[in-house]
């Protein structure tokens, strides 16, 4: 039996015995079925499914069983989104997507020139750009570091964006689009009161050539470049990519630190106000980048 057949009749099973279980005389003679807690969560309405598949097919496959059977869910990219972009639209399933991109062909001589096959040479040349052709297909997404070296996620990041990929876009599928496919935008994804205190302090745009300074896990920090992030009034001034959004906090960042870890790492109280020329006069600013926003 194929794996897609598997899954269809498992949960046929399931929910066949679920509809029976309590009829009268229902299974009199033969020995009851044993289920477990797992088997019954399968058809649970609140439950959401991730299918990780290793081609553009299955992918697809993938899509058209979620929908066959009712049920919620995202599917685990392959990098080659591209492809096959109106397909994927049409099940309307949100996509994590790796940074997966290949190395560029080796074409040192002619022996490797003639080797390398134009399907190659179309992927690696479209790869980067896999994230904006899902952005402007209008198909949500969330990035992940799932199949790539952690230390590759910041410059393939950075090559999503000068491939076409909007930097408020690439900041979505980092907090508030991932968390909503994990199924948590009530607890995560953005910054405001009640919310996990998960963020990371940033020197200049991460999406250019930013530096991370600070990272912040409920609550606690992890410093990774010492810095303060103060004036002489005590308030903190936080901007966000580029400047649109401002807060003052009225007290230092530390105080801010120990305010969250007091109240179950969630972030706390701000005041809200719009400068544009905070920007320009700290040169150290805050990127709200979640950390649950990249499932592995």
């Amino acid at each position: 039996m194929g794996s897609m057949a598997l899954i269809r009749q498992t949960i046929a099973d399931v929910r066949w015995y679920q509809s029976n279980k309590n009829k009268k005389n229902f299974n009199l003679v033969s020995e009851k079925p044993v289920m477990d807690q797992a088997l019954t969560n399968l058809i649970n309405p609140n439950q959401h499914y991730l299918f990780a598949t290793d081609n553009l097919n299955d992918q697809l496959r993938a899509g058209h069983l979620l929908n066959e059977l009712q049920l919620s869910g995202a599917l685990l990219g392959n990098g080659r989104e591209y492809a096959r972009i109106s397909e994927l639209k049409k099940l309307q399933h949100p996509v994590i997507i790796p940074l997966n991109y290949p190395k560029a062909p080796n074409v040192s001589d002619s022996a490797n020139e003639n080797a390398l096959s134009l399907a190659k040479m179309r992927h690696w040349e479209r790869a980067p750009g896999n994230a904006a052709s899902l952005s402007a297909a209008g198909i949500p997404f969330a990035l992940t570091l799932h199949d790539i070296d952690a230390k590759q996620f910041i410059p393939r990041l950075r090559q999503a964006i000068s491939h076409g990929l909007a930097k408020d876009t690439a900041l979505a599928a980092l907090t508030t689009e991932a968390a909503k496919i994990a199924g948590i935008s009530d607890i995560a994804g953005q910054l405001k009161p009640g919310m996990m205190a998960d963020f990371i302090v940033v020197k200049g745009d991460i999406f250019t050539n930013g530096q991370i300074h600070q990272v912040w896990l409920q609550g606690n920090q992890h410093e990774l470049i010492p810095s303060v992030i103060t004036n002489k009034t005590g308030i903190t001034n936080l901007c966000f990519l580029t400047g649109k959004l401002c807060f003052s906090v009225w007290k230092p960042i530390n105080s801010v630190a120990k305010s969250a870890r007091h109240s179950h790492s969630t972030i706390p109280t701000l005041k809200r106000r719009s400068h544009q020329g905070l920007l320009r006069s700290h040169s150290k600013l805050l990127v709200a980048i979640n950390s649950v926003s990249v499932p592995h």
